[in-house]
C-alpha cells in the first residue's frame, strides 16, 4: 500500500533520526561534524553530497564515524523525499550494527514513508524487540496499523505509548502525527487511537509529575494547570477507597499539588 504524500507525517522521523545520531556526536571527527553542520543548517542536498563524498574518499574512518556519515546520508535522503535510497542506507547500517534498535526503528519509518506498511511493521517490531521502551517507535507502529485499518493492533501500539512515554515532546509528536494522518478521517482506527491517548492523558501527566523534582514539577503544573486541577479532584475522590498506606501517599501528593497549583 502506498500512502498519499500528505498523509505521511514527518515529525517523528526527525525525532527518531536525531536520537539515533545523538549518541555519536560526542565522538565526532571534524569530517563528521561538518555533516551535522550542513544538516543543522537545513542544507539537505549539500549534506547528501558531502556524506557521499566523505564515505567514498576518506580512507581512515573509524566504524562509528562511517556509521555517523551513513546516518547523515539517510536523514538527507529522507528530507529530500528519496525514501528508497534512505532505506538502502539504513540496511547498510544494519549490516554494520545489526542489534541497534534506533537503526531498525528508522528503517521502519523510511518504509512507512515509502508506503510499504508490511516492511515498516516488520522493521519497527524488530526495533521494539531490541528495546521495548521506545515510545516514539510504538507511535510509529500505531500509524502503520491505522493506515492498515487494524483496530486491535492500533490500540495495542498506543497502549504501549502510554506505558513508555516520558516527555511532553514525544507525546505531542505522537498525538500530532495521529491528527495529521487522520485529518477529516472518521475511520474506526483513527477514533480508537485518539480515544486511547485522550483517555490516559491525566494518568500519564500524573506519572511525569510524581517522577519530577520540585522545580520541574511546578513547571509541569504551570504548563497544564486545568488538567492538574482535574487530577487533584480525582486524587481527592479516591482517598476513601484506599488503604491506610495508600491514603498517606495520596495525601502527600495532594499537599504537593496544592502547593504547586497555589504558586501559579
Amino acid at each position: 500500500m502506498r500512502l498519499m504524500k500528505n498523509a505521511v507525517p514527518v515529525c517523528m522521523a526527525l525525532l527518531c533520526i536525531v536520537l539515533a545520531a545523538g549518541s555519536l556526536r560526542a565522538q565526532d571527527s571534524p569530517v563528521v561534524q561538518r555533516g551535522w553542520e550542513l544538516l543543522d543548517a537545513g542544507d539537505h542536498a549539500g549534506a547528501r553530497a558531502y556524506a557521499e563524498t566523505a564515505l567514498r574518499e576518506e580512507q581512515n574512518l573509524l566504524k562509528r564515524q562511517r556509521g555517523a556519515l551513513l546516518i547523515q546520508l539517510s536523514f538527507a535522503f529522507m528530507e529530500l523525499g528519496e525514501y528508497r535510497p534512505s532505506i538502502n542506507t539504513w540496511h547498510t547500517l544494519i549490516d554494520m550494527f545489526p542489534g541497534h534498535h534506533m537503526v531498525w526503528g528508522n528503517l521502519g519509518w523510511s518504509y512507512y514513508c515509502l508506503g510499504d506498511l508490511d516492511s515498516a511493521i516488520i522493521a519497527t517490531e524488530r526495533a521494539l524487540a531490541l528495546k521495548e521502551s521506545m515510545a516514539w517507535c510504538w507511535g510509529n507502529l500505531g500509524l502503520c496499523y491505522i493506515a492498515r485499518g487494524d483496530i486491535q493492533n492500533t490500540r495495542r501500539a498506543y497502549n504501549q505509548v502510554i506505558r513508555h512515554v516520558e516527555s511532553s515532546e514525544v507525546w505531542e509528536s505522537i498525538r500530532n502525527d495521529i491528527d495529521e494522518l487522520c485529518a477529516n478521517d472518521r475511520r474506526p482506527c483513527c477514533a480508537a487511537a485518539r480515544a486511547v491517548l485522550d483517555g490516559a492523558w491525566r494518568t500519564v501527566l500524573l506519572r511525569w509529575y510524581v517522577k519530577r523534582d520540585p522545580a520541574s514539577g511546578i513547571e509541569l503544573v504551570g504548563e497544564h494547570p486545568e488538567t492538574f486541577r482535574e487530577i487533584r479532584v480525582q486524587l481527592q475522590n479516591r482517598l476513601e477507597q484506599e488503604s491506610e498506606t495508600e491514603r498517606a501517599r495520596t495525601k502527600a501528593l495532594l499537599n504537593r499539588l496544592d502547593a504547586d497549583l497555589g504558586d501559579i
